[in-house]
């Protein structure tokens, strides 16, 4: 989490340098023929435009911070004059609000956002869009996107930069406080999603029916009172796992493991922990988000860490201090997808200050290319199942040990391996690449190198046969 929960960074205080407003139509026409081609119903109209009143502009000098402040308070004082500044009065139409937390990043918009609105099922729920504020002196960045005529969709574009401490907040109250919503799920801009990660469809005999993968996740959670939160796994661990078998697979996660970067919570948990939360809220507000490892924020913070009694060191940012909340009450546990249903596009966006080869070093860029067919289901709670999988990923692990290091695993790294992999803490690409980045790899490739780069030797040729007769 620390990755997500300190990615405010200084491009989130400069003018805003892209062009004109992004449009999507192109992208989701070209969804609608692929999905008119996978037998799914596409939608007729795509002209419908979501609109939002130009944010306000902040002067060179103007506390960009207090003026958040001031917002976010003003929303916050009357839930009524909330809804009617972000156009939200008659919206709601669904118990399931799915939220696309995004900046100013266009190419990155034009693409997650796209696969975004490519899951099935979508306009069974409400689909806000939140864009965060104008960081700086310059010109607004203003969306202009075109959806399908059968989704429910709300774009706010909120008036200052709000960072992400503070937009995630918004985020939770906004769908729980000032909305009433029973479910929500979120995705951050810089994750491209399977065209099930939210929804899928599933046909019964003559009848198509509808269940959902990260919300049918909260669902199964609901009954499991140290369940807190429900998360899309960031981790691509595809070489381990029978994807195929284990696609609607989840995993019983420790709550504060992981990143909440395409994530589901239910009321009742925010209900837990709003409290706590929403001193939090009134710490960070009013400062600069992206200073929070500096005095006098990171003092503030670590303050209000031990006056809840949160372990020391923790992270500073929002992510964590939410997580820690459901812990304190007694939620430790998270559901986790066990097949990636995302493909992380970090370095683009607000998370890491990466380059590509670093990120994809660590994330790699594999999404699952599948189709599920099946409900979300926890697979440690059939124990054959739970040892089928372990089974199977050790065979796995076995062929690769053979494949780049030319001999078998040994059963204590197996074990190690299979025990990460199934509590939710296993990246399959940082394993392999610690595999062929070690000396005994190494040592490997130069015997075989070595044995077969030498020339054999030039053979004499042979004598002829005396002439018989």
């Amino acid at each position: 989490m620390e990755d997500s929960e300190t990615r405010t960074s200084t491009s989130q205080t400069c003018t805003h340098k892209h062009g004109p407003g992004i449009r999507l139509a192109a992208l989701v026409l070209l969804l609608v023929a692929s999905q008119q081609s996978a037998g799914v119903r596409a939608v007729s109209r795509l002209s419908r435009k979501l609109t939002t009143a130009v944010p306000v502009g902040i002067g060179p000098n103007s506390n960009v911070y207090r003026k958040a402040e001031a917002y976010l308070d003003g929303l916050f004082a009357d839930y009524g004059t909330a809804k009617a500044t972000l156009g939200a009065e008659n919206f709601k139409k669904s118990n399931v609000l799915v939220v696309y937390v995004c900046y100013d990043r266009a190419n990155l918009i034009r693409s997650t956002l796209t696969s975004l609105l490519m899951s099935q099922g979508l306009e069974e729920y409400d689909l806000m869009i939140s864009q965060d504020g104008l960081g700086g002196p310059g010109t607004p960045y203003v969306l202009d996107v075109e959806v399908q005529e059968t989704l429910n969709a709300l774009y706010v574009h909120h008036e200052v930069n709000l960072c992400t401490g503070l937009h995630h907040y918004f985020v939770k109250r906004f769908a729980f406080d000032i909305m009433g919503y029973e479910y929500l799920l979120v995705v951050e801009e810089d994750n491209a999603l399977h065209y099930q990660a939210l929804q899928k469809r599933l046909r019964y005999l003559a009848h198509l029916i509808c269940t959902q993968f990260l919300k049918s996740m909260l669902d199964l959670s609901l009954e499991e009172k140290e369940i807190g939160l429900v998360s899309l796994t960031e981790l691509d661990n595809s070489l381990l796992v029978d994807e195929s078998r284990y696609n609607s697979a989840v995993l019983r996660a420790a709550v504060q493991d992981g990143h909440l970067w395409v994530f589901g919570v239910h009321k009742s948990r925010y209900d837990a922990v709003s409290k706590h939360l929403y001193d939090y809220y009134k710490v960070i507000k009013g400062h600069d988000y992206s200073l929070a490892h500096a005095p006098p924020l990171h003092d503030a913070i670590r303050a209000l860490h031990k006056e809840k009694g949160f372990p020391e060191g923790i992270p500073l940012s929002q992510d964590a201090f939410f997580v820690h909340s459901l812990l304190m009450e007694g939620y430790s546990r998270r559901y986790l997808s066990l097949v990636r249903l995302t493909q992380p596009m970090g370095w683009m966006g607000l998370h890491l200050k990466q380059d590509p080869a670093q990120f994809y070093m660590k994330y790699g860029q594999g999404m699952y290319e599948g189709t599920i067919a099946a409900k979300a289901f926890e697979v440690a709670k059939n124990p054959e199942e739970l040892e089928e999988l372990k089974k199977d990923a050790a065979a796995r692990l076995d062929v690769i040990y053979q494949q780049y290091l030319g001999r078998a695993v040994e059963l204590p790294t197996s074990d190690s391996v299979v025990l990460r992999l199934v509590v939710g803490r296993m990246n399959g690409v940082e394993l392999v690449r610690d595999i062929l980045n070690s000396a005994e790899h190494r040592r490997r490739m130069k015997v075989m190198v070595g044995t077969r780069g030498r020339r054999p030797k030039r053979q004499q040729p042979e004598a002829p046969s005396p002439a018989i007769g």
